[in-house]
């Protein structure tokens, strides 16, 4: 994960698709180490 964060430039955005309902809590806390403001979006919002 480290190698990946450092490959977006600051301000930059990643998308992450297919991800289930349970793990939603476990990529939060790996990608939240890294990148300061994660947003959720669920099919339907």
């Amino acid at each position: 994960m480290n190698i990946f964060s450092k490959q977006i430039k600051s301000g930059g955005k990643i998308v992450l698709s297919g991800i289930l309902q349970d793990q939603v809590e476990m990529i939060l806390d790996k990608y939240g180490y890294y990148f300061s403001t994660l947003n959720v979006k669920q099919k339907g919002d």
